[in-house]
This record gives structure tokens, C-alpha cells and sequence, in this order.
């Protein structure tokens, strides 16, 4: 028994390559932090344990050089107010627990780079939530419930990096805050059902776009409105095939992106063809349908406006298209409400001219 003490203490307890001090609980069937915690510890582990609070009394004034705690996969509910002070914190791992709030990490606000909060049970972020973490570079929420973000949350903070991956986000939350900032942006499988230029168009330093497994038929020439983008990740969308959608086949050789072999949900006749088989030119001649008695036929291709935004113009003015049924209309509406670019056929003229 004491030699196995002592190998476990060998294993949990050493001099890191750096000259920190690293020490590892993990999978001892824990249900508090251990108190046979060096004083100079720097990077602490213990997941995979049964922990399901942190307290005060747990970290404070206790361990001066902490910089690193990992506490994934115990069944965490509850963070006390206050926790962590004294410590030099700036990487906390909270995921795969049960935690419903955004902890408060209010001691360590000017030394918190990331937190890691994948696989729980948050629900919303609210104003306060993140705004005193000026230091906060990166933020991982995949995998949790959140189902609205408030308009100025993460402002005040330095963030580069978001995962809101596997969510029930059903708009692209505000970033504005950090628009000098972010470079990723990770929401893949949520409800997003359209991105508008209004939404992204201020992200002027993102680079990295994942908007794979969303309900998105058609997207804007984001290539435009996000000068910075070199990646974008639109794999199992139910993409419309059509002339919204003609700038892709327009970007440079460094521009990535990844989608399904056979992209185009609609129109049924490109179910079976794959992305390289369809030609800008096609795409461009392809009108886009905005309900099921009217479709977009593009006029303009440099500033195309996203169809969603033209449906909803249709929709407002919906008894003026169908006194119309029998003709084009051009400029039918004012320009703010309904973007020359556009003309908007009805169902029977769609039959007769596609």
C-alpha cells in the first residue's frame, strides 16, 4: 500500500519543463478539492471526479502561483461567489459538468484568459455575465441550452475565439464589442435559419466562420462583408442552388471552404450534382425562391441582398403582389424595400420563364 502511495504521489506530482509545479487528482472518486495541494502549485487537475462544489475556502489565499484548474467531467453546480482569489488564474476547464450560470470569476478579472464551459447547462448570457473579464481571449459554451445572448454581453472583454456550437441560437448574437477582436466563430448546429449582412458585416478581423448543421438556405457574399474570412464552414445546410449564391463560385484560390459534395437541397434537378459540376453561370441564370408563389431573379450580382431579407418585403406586401400575379415586378416597391437587384416573379411566371 505505501509503495502504491508513493508511485501515485510521483505520478500526481511534478516539476513541470517550465519550472511550475503540476499536480493531478484525476478519476480518485473526489467529491471536494483535496486538501494535500502544494502551496506552489501552478497547474492543478482533478476530473473525472464526483466534485460538486467549489468553495471559497477551496482556493482562496491558498495557492499564490495557480494559473491552470481543470475540473472536467465531475457534477459541478455550484461555484461560490468570490472563488479563486489570490490565484494567478488563467485557464479554467469547467466542461461536462452541471453548471446553469456563468460563474463569477470576479477575482481573477485582470488574469482569466479562458474558460472552457462546453457540455452543461447554461441557458442565457446576460449583460455582466463576462463584461469585467478584460483578459478573456477565448470562450467555449459548445454543447449547452442557450437560447438567447443579450446585445452588448461581451463587452469590455478581449475576445478572439467563441464556441457556441450545438445551441439553440436562432440569430447571430451582437459581437460588436469585440468586432477588433474576434477571429473565430463557431456556431455550428444551432436554429440560425438566415445570416444577414447587418449581423456579420462589422466583423471586419474574422477569419474563421462555422455555420455547419444550421437551417440556412441562403447566405450573403460574405466574402465582401467579412474582409478578413479565409474559412467558412457550411457543411449540412439545406443550401437553395441559385443566383443569391453566385459568389462562391467567385473566391480566391487562400479562401477556404468546406461543405457537402452535393450541397443543393434546391432546386431539385442539382440534388444529384456536385458543387464542381455547377457553374457560376448556372447559378447566376437560377432564380431564388423566397416562398412557395414567388422567386428572385437576380439583375444585379454586385451587391446582392440576402433573399430572406426580400421576403420578408413580400410578405408586408403581400396583397399588392397578388393583385400583380400575372406580371413582373420591377422596383415595384420603394428601393429600401425591395433592392433593385431583384425581380420578383410569381409562381406562374416562374413556370413559364425557368
Amino acid at each position: 500500500m505505501e509503495i502504491f502511495r508513493l508511485v501515485t504521489m510521483l505520478v500526481c506530482l511534478f516539476e513541470t519543463t517550465l519550472g511550475g509545479l503540476e499536480q493531478i487528482f484525476d478519476d480518485q472518486g473526489l467529491t471536494s478539492i483535496p486538501l494535500n495541494i502544494s502551496g506552489n502549485v501552478t497547474d492543478l487537475s482533478c476530473e473525472k471526479n464526483a466534485i460538486n462544489t467549489i468553495r471559497t475556502v477551496d482556493f482562496n489565499d491558498k495557492y499564490p502561483h495557480l494559473s491552470s484548474i481543470l475540473l472536467a467531467e465531475n457534477v459541478i453546480t455550484l461555484i461560490e461567489d468570490g472563488s479563486f482569489k489570490g490565484t494567478k488564474l488563467s485557464r479554467i476547464r469547467l466542461r461536462k459538468n452541471d453548471i446553469s450560470v456563468i460563474p463569477d470569476f470576479s477575482e481573477v478579472k485582470s488574469t482569466l484568459t479562458t474558460i472552457d464551459l462546453a457540455v452543461n447547462k447554461i441557458t442565457e448570457l446576460s449583460v455582466g455575465d463576462l463584461s469585467y473579464l478584460t483578459q478573456l481571449t477565448t470562450l467555449n459554451l459548445l454543447s449547452n441550452r442557450i437560447i438567447s445572448v443579450a446585445d452588448g454581453c461581451f463587452a469590455g472583454t478581449n475576445l478572439g475565439h467563441v464556441i457556441l456550437d450545438k445551441n439553440l441560437l436562432t440569430n447571430i448574437p451582437d459581437f460588436l464589442a469585440v468586432n477588433a477582436t474576434l477571429r473565430t466563430l463557431d456556431i455550428q448546429s444551432n436554429e440560425l435559419v438566415d445570416v444577414s449582412p447587418g449581423e456579420v458585416s462589422y466583423l471586419g478581423k474574422l477569419e474563421n466562420f462555422y455555420l455547419k448543421g444550421n437551417r440556412i438556405s441562403l447566405l450573403p457574399d460574405l466574402a465582401k462583408y467579412l474582409p478578413s474570412l479565409t474559412k467558412l464552414m457550411i457543411n449540412e445546410l439545406p443550401l437553395q442552388c441559385c443566383c443569391g449564391m453566385a459568389w462562391m463560385k467567385e473566391l480566391s484560390e487562400s479562401f477556404s471552404v468546406e461543405m457537402d459534395t452535393r450541397p443543393c437541397v434546391s432546386p431539385s434537378k442539382w440534388n444529384e450534382s456536385t458543387w464542381d459540376e455547377i457553374t457560376g453561370e448556372m447559378l447566376r441564370r437560377e432564380p431564388c425562391e423566397i416562398d412557395a408563389s414567388h422567386w428572385i431573379r437576380c439583375q444585379v450580382t454586385s451587391d446582392i441582398i440576402m433573399a430572406s431579407r426580400v421576403k420578408e418585403h413580400v410578405e408586408a406586401n403581400s396583397d399588392y403582389l397578388n393583385e400583380q400575379e400575372n406580371m413582373s415586378i420591377t422596383g415595384a416597391f420603394r428601393v429600401d424595400k425591395c433592392p433593385s437587384a431583384y425581380v420578383v416573379l410569381s409562381a406562374k411566371e416562374y413556370d413559364h420563364r425557368v
